[in-house]
């Protein structure tokens, strides 16, 4: 058995990560293997309070984005509005700062991440 570490909670559960796969013909046998390394076993699992209620509130948000539409109503007509009575205002500066934070962003997030 190999204890795993997952934020400060241990688990006890059999080391699968020495199972390769060689070749896509063999992906299927790994997982074959998997399942029945687990399955002989017993996996004990203890929470702290802190880990349930944070899983819980996890769920919750996850729910919540999930069952929220993307699409925000009430920004979308007030924009409208703002238009129709001629008081939206174009700020082709801060159109154009956001553009290249966002390209900038991208473009660090391609490179790897070398830690001296």
């Amino acid at each position: 058995m190999d204890t795993k570490s997952i934020g400060g909670l241990s688990t006890n559960r059999p080391n699968l990560d020495k199972i390769r796969v060689e070749n896509p013909e063999s992906a299927k046998t790994s997982k074959d293997q998997s399942k029945k390394a687990l399955s002989g076993s017993n996996v004990n699992v203890n929470l702290s309070n802190e880990a349930m209620e944070r899983a819980q509130a996890h769920r919750k948000a996850q729910d919540i984005a999930l069952n929220t539409s993307p699409i925000r109503e009430d920004r979308v007509q007030e924009l409208k509005n703002r238009i129709q009575s001629g008081n939206y205002k174009i700020e082709p500066d801060k159109i154009a700062d956001g553009m290249m934070r966002e390209a900038v962003r991208d473009e660090l997030a391609k490179r790897p991440v070398n830690i001296a």
